[in-house]
């Protein structure tokens, strides 16, 4: 975000998609600095972003195999990531009428409705998905898990340092993975795989990124016990897909906004 002259916020979108710290480090290093933001806010998803980059560390596949000893398929892969970034000609505005005084914008997704109670997965192909992010939380992974981590803290480290030495402030942003907001589809998953549910230490990833931050003086904002509570009443993610729907991105701007206005 950056302050402007009339004391608007300017948001700039750097994100993208299948991504995770590493590439958004080096992303930050060489276009986001540029951009001489006051505030940087890193949204990192427990679901993925521990085992993202990190394949040598994960069960190995031929794509896996690939990416860690190709220079040329990663970049090809990486240059494919990079077509989710703005394009101008992709930029919604709405410009300002007598009736209407605020903007709105946003980017274009040909032929895309969006339908709130339209599975993206099979229910069967979205437990395993769920399944393959759990992972990381079950008690006989947790020597994986410690890796992931291990891995990440240096990577973490390097995104603190760099954005302080532009000046601006980082804010660390944790988004909680579906599965740690409902127990009953944690429970649905554990059953389906032979297992129970408290083999699962489901808080793990957010207690150890939380000490780690607090160690290191990285601001961060957890979204997990807001969306836990909100989730006793109303349904956050859309249905068998794993991200939020509209009433989940609703309720973490209104947090991410409540927090950055008592914090900054």
């Amino acid at each position: 975000l950056k302050q402007t002259v009339s004391d608007k916020l300017e948001v700039i979108k750097l994100g993208v998609g299948g991504v995770g710290p590493r590439f958004e480090l080096r992303l930050w290093q060489l276009e986001g600095s540029k951009l001489e933001p006051d505030l940087v806010i890193l949204a990192f998803c427990i679901g993925n972003d521990f085992t993202d980059e990190q394949d040598a560390v994960m069960p190995r596949s031929l794509a896996n195999a690939m990416i860690e000893t190709s220079y040329i398929f990663r970049l090809v892969r990486n240059l494919y990531r990079l077509t989710g970034v703005i394009h101008p000609t992709e930029i919604i505005v709405k410009e300002e009428t007598e009736t209407d005084e605020k903007q709105q914008g946003g980017y274009e997704l040909k032929n895309y409705v969006y339908h709130p109670n339209e599975p993206t997965f099979s229910r069967p192909a979205f437990l395993q998905v769920v399944a393959s992010r759990m992972a990381i939380t079950h008690q006989a992974n947790r020597a994986m898990f410690t890796t992931l981590l291990e891995n990440l803290k240096p990577v973490l480290l390097l995104f603190r340092d760099a954005v302080v030495k532009t000046n601006a402030k980082l804010v660390v942003m944790l988004i909680p993975d579906e599965y740690q907001v409902y127990p009953t589809l944690l429970l649905e998953v554990a059953n389906q795989l032979g297992q129970r549910p408290e083999e699962y230490d489901v808080d793990l990833p957010q207690n150890q990124l939380i000490q780690f931050f607090e160690e290191h003086k990285i601001t961060y904002l957890d979204l997990l016990p807001m969306f836990k509570e909100r989730a006793k009443t109303d349904v956050l993610y859309k249905l068998q897909d794993t991200h939020w729907n509209i009433e989940g991105n609703q309720l973490a701007a209104k947090e991410l906004a409540k927090y950055l206005s008592k914090r900054f």
